[in-house]
């Protein structure tokens, strides 16, 4: 089982501030990871 963290840095290349499509990928990925979650739950709030 993969093990989770409650909170972690997803911008780790060493700039400053993130990019915009740093940012839209990440919102992406977390999108796709809650519906995923939710479906495997049996959810359709």
């Amino acid at each position: 089982m993969e093990e989770r963290t409650a909170c972690k840095s997803v911008f780790r290349d060493g700039k400053r501030e993130p990019t915009k499509e740093q940012v839209t990928e990440t919102w992406i990925a977390l999108i796709r990871e809650m519906e995923q979650t939710k479906a495997s739950l049996g959810g359709t709030k």
